[in-house]
């Protein structure tokens, strides 16, 4: 699933913030811990990293990875600096079948805490929105989903598609996975392939291309389900100091793409953005 296409080629593209950069919500200060000797900055191919992150695929059931790719945040940027990337070069067909792992690395002597925020979309602001995931006749309340998430508001998962309803246990009350580098440097959160779950019951359809009929006489739309281009949140990783100040981040999208007849489609529900 994604909204919109990207080309093919990976794309790697480094910035600085805006002076408007702002904190991240909801954090306290953390207390740091003295140590005998200095902790050493972690590194990818023998180059000190502040943040990266390693994207890994591998078929579903496999027991080795197929594709490992990696955005970095070198030690020696700048404060504030932020790191773009696409990753564009696994398959459409290959993603939708592919159990993901996204190891974020950070170092713990400039990151005090990472936060995760993986990609999500609003599918509907209606209050009656009839739910592609399920086959209940029954329709839901998605006048309150927004990407402004909130645990007072009376939005359900339904609402929402993309990885984040599948990696947080309390999406969309939050919507962001968090940890202390001071505690360990690297963390992964794995992401079962999208043809494992995807909030899908086992008869609705996943695609145009890869129909099936539900039990249920109620038609319904199986095609990307989306309230608006605006309501999408991509990938994103965030580095802040013990004060919560944003000092790296990294943007990316997983945008696998194939060609029919010559022009580029996109067919699967998946965990592309």
């Amino acid at each position: 699933m994604r909204i919109y296409l990207l080309g093919v080629a990976s794309v790697i593209a480094v910035a600085l913030f805006s002076g408007a950069c702002t904190k991240s919500p909801n954090i306290v200060a953390f207390a740091t811990t003295s140590t005998s000797s200095p902790t050493p900055t972690p590194s990818v191919s023998g180059t000190p990293v502040a943040l990266a992150l390693n994207l890994k695929a591998k078929l579903s059931g496999a027991s080795t990875n197929y594709y490992s790719s990696y955005a970095v945040v070198p030690a020696s940027a700048a404060v504030n600096t932020l790191v773009t990337k696409v990753f564009s070069d696994i398959p459409d067909t290959d993603l939708y079948y592919s159990d993901l792992s996204f190891v974020i690395t950070a170092d713990p002597s400039v990151c005090a805490a990472v936060y995760f925020k993986p990609y999500y979309y609003v599918r509907s602001q209606s209050a009656t929105f009839l739910d592609p995931t399920s086959n209940s006749i029954a329709t839901i309340d998605c006048s309150q989903a927004a990407l402004a998430l909130s645990p007072s508001s009376t939005a359900v998962k339904a609402c929402y598609g993309g990885a984040a309803t599948s990696l947080i246990s309390t999406f969309p009350s939050y919507g962001t996975l968090d940890f202390l580098p001071g505690v360990t440097s690297s963390q992964t959160f794995s992401l079962p392939a999208a043809i494992t779950g995807y909030n899908y019951s086992s008869n609705a359809a996943w695609s145009a291309d890869n129909n099936s009929t539900p039990a249920t006489a109620v038609t319904r739309s199986y095609q990307m389900q989306y309230a608006g281009s605006s309501l999408i949140q991509h990938y994103s990783i965030e580095c802040v100091d013990a004060n919560s100040n944003l000092l790296y981040a990294i943007s990316f999208n997983i945008a696998p793409q194939r060609t029919v007849n010559g022009a580029t489609q996109t067919y699967f529900y998946d965990w592309g953005d």
